[in-house]
């Protein structure tokens, strides 16, 4: 009988060491799935809000709209650099659920875990647009400074035919001459 009592207290304190573990390693679980959800969170306060100073207009200026794409993409390589993790902690979270039966702290690893499966995919297509927007708007602003340099140089060079054009002439095969010259203006500018 003490044997067996022996033997039953053992395979108690081994379950119970075994429980113990599991409890120690969903709670691990649980505080790393609410850390990357607090990251997430952070993330789209500070870069996918409205309120945020990384979503203000986009800059006008090749020079400022590729300054805030640089800083732009290099966060976004963070956030992108966390999918790893991601999918790490939803695995290992997974195989937890599966193996143990239900216990509060189940119950909380899996509301994390469903909160960072939906939350992921949301953030990273935010993020996602985000960049393509600083994409966009930077290839916008490069586009029209050059259109804009090209203008300016236009601008520039009819005003000093415009300014190198002599007075209006009185004889007649000088106004045919002038008249010539200003039709052939006037079609530059058209």
């Amino acid at each position: 009988l003490c044997t067996t009592w022996r033997c039953l207290l053992q395979k108690l304190e081994l379950e119970q060491t075994s429980l113990n573990q599991r409890m120690d390693v969903s709670s691990n679980l649980i505080g790393e799935l609410h850390d990357l959800l607090n990251y997430l969170n952070d993330f789209e306060k500070q870069h996918l809000h409205t309120s945020s100073p990384m979503s203000k207009p986009l800059g006008g200026l090749p020079d400022t709209s590729k300054e805030q794409l640089d800083k732009y993409v290099n966060v976004y390589k963070n956030l992108i650099k966390m999918e790893p993790k991601v999918n790490e902690l939803l695995n290992g979270s997974k195989e937890i659920l599966n193996s143990a039966s239900t216990t509060r702290v189940n119950k909380q690893l899996e509301k994390n875990m469903k909160n960072l499966s939906t939350r992921w995919p949301q953030v990273k297509r935010k993020a996602e647009e985000r960049k393509e927007k600083l994409e966009k708007a930077h290839s916008d602003a490069t586009e029209f400074n050059t259109k804009l340099i090209k203008f300016k140089q236009w601008l520039s060079e009819t005003e000093k035919q415009l300014n190198s054009l002599r007075p209006v002439s009185r004889l007649l095969e000088h106004c045919t001459q002038q008249i010539g010259e200003h039709q052939q203006l006037q079609k530059n500018i058209s």
